[in-house]
């Protein structure tokens, strides 16, 4: 469940990334370590988006899981609405439209159908295709309509995925199932906590770098990298170490492989230039990416290991 989460919160290649700061008096720290990253193995523009795709990653905590069952029983409910309604066949009119209108029976390649607006406009076609069930005595066993056609096809689920809104409470209930489900393994396994979705954050530029340097994640330098970006301070009030985040590494590797091989696949791209983000500046720029901002804060050396 967790790893489903924090999968769902990676950035899209759809939209820009966010932009993280420095000040201008850790400004030399921060490009230190960024440039011993680089002269290990890393390449600056995947670097850059590892840390930026950390600034913009958004993990929501998941829903309550009574929340979940009530909402799925609301649809079944609403479902049943539905078929109670359309049973009056009050929409035959609009619904025999739209099938005239963007129905095409050779698409089904039909050998019985060869005159489409006969079929289409005939009393028999409405009230077959729309109301008729497979299960009603008398069905035939061979297809004799462009109605008998489409009826045949039910279980390739023809309707649904042509006309989704002709069989609303079919999917209505198939979702609720699903709201179900969840809803089941909410409850036999613990819900992801904020502290731990938030893990995914320093994950993106840790496990770029790990990969890039050949195993040797150098947490310490990337532990300062997102304390300077203000990406991440501190873990559970403690300051973000080194130390801190190999342990992290390790077991996010071990528990959460959907989302340690989606970071991956999308920074190796990056960093064999198969990827670019919006906005990310390229490669060769001198850090000219970097957003200064003027402080009066002092300048910090910082011990290096």
């Amino acid at each position: 469940m967790a790893d489903w989460a924090m999968f769902v919160s990676l950035p899209s290649i759809k939209y820009p990334l966010q932009q993280y700061k420095v000040v201008e008096a850790q400004r030399d720290n921060f490009e230190e370590d960024f440039e011993f990253l680089l002269k290990r193995g890393c390449d600056q523009q995947a670097l850059e988006t590892s840390l930026r795709m950390a600034k913009t990653v958004r993990v929501n905590v998941m829903p309550k899981a009574d929340r979940v069952k009530s909402v799925a029983k609301q649809m079944r409910a609403l479902a049943k609405e539905i078929s109670r309604l359309e049973g009056l066949y009050f929409l035959v009119a609009q619904e025999f439209e739209e099938l005239r209108t963007e129905t095409k029976p050779n698409t089904l390649h039909n050998p019985f159908v060869s005159r489409e607006s006969d079929i289409l406009h005939s009393k028999e076609f409405l009230a077959e295709f729309l109301y008729r069930r497979p299960e009603v005595d008398g069905w035939p066993s061979d297809p004799e309509t462009f109605h008998d056609i489409l009826m045949s096809q039910r279980n390739s689920g023809l309707l649904s995925k042509r006309f989704p809104h002709f069989a609303l409470p079919e999917l209505l209930n198939r979702r609720a199932r699903m709201y179900d489900d969840w809803s089941k393994g909410a409850q036999s396994k613990v819900p992801p906590r904020a502290d731990l979705l938030d893990q995914v954050k320093r994950m993106c530029p840790a496990l770029y770098v790990k990969w890039a340097t050949g195993g040797r994640p150098f947490c310490d330098r990337v532990a300062n990298l997102l304390r300077l970006t203000g990406i991440a301070n501190y873990v559970n009030g403690t300051g973000l170490g080194g130390t801190q985040l190999n342990r992290e590494i390790a077991r996010f590797e071990a528990n959460y492989q959907l989302t340690t091989s989606e970071i991956r696949r999308l920074l190796q791209r990056v960093h064999r230039r198969e990827l670019t983000w919006p906005t990310v500046t390229p490669a060769g720029s001198a850090y000219s990416h970097l957003h200064r901002v003027e402080s009066s804060v002092p300048k910090t050396p910082i011990r290096r290991r």
